[in-house]
């Protein structure tokens, strides 16, 4: 009785190719997705635009969290961007 060393290869892979399957699928259905947006707003009578770009150094910046209307959490980052004010302002 000779050993084949390529047939215990092929079940280490098939076995390590099953772990990896039932480790995917357990986080797909276990794992809430992450789901961000990015709003910013250049004066305070004016709407809130969606925005994919970061925040200006020069700007506010402030994060809150919020359920959809599903229960999902969502991360929103507000862009407060630099408004003249005063008399200079108009």
């Amino acid at each position: 009785m000779a050993i084949n060393m390529f047939e215990g290869a092929r079940r280490i892979a098939l076995l390590i190719a099953g772990v990896a399957t039932i480790g995917t699928v357990a986080y797909q259905f276990f794992h809430d997705p992450y789901i961000s947006a990015n709003y910013s707003i250049a004066h305070p009578t004016e709407p809130f635009v969606k925005t994919g770009d970061s925040c200006p150094r020069d700007s506010g910046t402030h994060y809150f969290t919020a359920k959809t209307g599903k229960g999902k959490n969502i991360s929103i980052t507000l862009c407060m961007l630099p408004m003249p004010f005063g008399k200079e302002g108009g």
